[in-house]
């Protein structure tokens, strides 16, 4: 039997606020799936989620591709079929997550109330990926489905270690300027300087602020402000490595 394409949208739970671990205001994103409309994937025996590790296997009826996807699963896997039309989510990250163009859709930008400058971007869908933690998500051999609602995703970054790193990054700039032998000009310095007093400004300029939007500022979309001393590699020229070669001489 031959295995059958789909493509169709889905519509899933997403948190009230990315990375947020709540739910409350009933929150939607939708998304696209193009792919089998049913795979096989292998469920850890003892913890009951997914193992990403062994892949997964387009599910067209034959023993053979049962069989090979059961070798790969290994005796402390079993194998379950799951159909795009009852999971969309579940085979939307074993499918389609990793062919994904996050920056080609709309962006949603996050502004200080009163500032233009945009301090964090991210897509203005909130993709399975980001909405749920994958690894995280458990299949039930009693009722042969998985468990729902999906775990959402953690945060990656909190307060304490953001504005700790600030104040490291801050320290380690000053002891630089401290040294005698800096070998940095009057203007790198001054850059430097400014540099400084940002990082360690972070906490009084996010932390419990809101965004334009009435979101609160949250850990992970506080950036670093652009290192002075950073340097931008040339952009390659011609008979440069990454450039285009240069004619031979006639």
């Amino acid at each position: 039997m031959a295995v059958n394409i789909v493509t169709t949208s889905f519509t899933y739970d997403v948190a009230d606020e990315y990375l947020l671990k709540t739910g409350n205001d009933g929150n939607t994103s939708t998304c696209d799936y193009t792919g089998p409309d049913a795979i096989l994937m292998a469920i850890n025996k003892e913890t009951g989620k997914i193992d990403f590790s062994k892949g997964w296997e387009a599910w067209d009826g034959e023993d053979a591709t049962m069989n090979m996807m059961k070798v790969r699963a290994g005796e402390g896997a079993q194998v379950v079929t799951v159909l795009a039309a009852d999971d969309p989510v579940i085979c939307w990250l074993m499918v389609t997550q990793f062919d994904l163009d996050r920056d080609a859709g709309l962006q949603k930008e996050y502004k200080l109330v009163g500032d233009d400058t945009v301090y964090y971007s991210r897509p203005d869908c909130i993709y399975p990926d980001h909405a749920y933690e994958e690894e995280e998500i458990k299949y039930s051999f009693t009722t042969n489905s998985f468990v729902k609602p999906f775990p959402w995703k953690n945060p990656h970054m909190d307060w304490e270690t953001i504005l700790n790193a600030g104040v490291g990054v801050a320290n380690s700039r000053q002891s630089l300027l401290d040294s005698s032998d800096h070998g940095l000009t009057d203007e790198e310095v001054s850059a430097c300087e400014d540099y400084i007093a940002e990082l360690k400004n972070l906490e009084t300029k996010f932390k419990g602020q809101q965004w334009a939007d009435g979101s609160d500022v949250q850990p992970w979309q506080v950036p670093f402000p652009d290192d002075p001393l950073a340097v931008t590699p040339p952009d390659p020229v011609d008979g440069a490595p990454g450039g285009e070669p240069e004619a031979a001489p006639e």
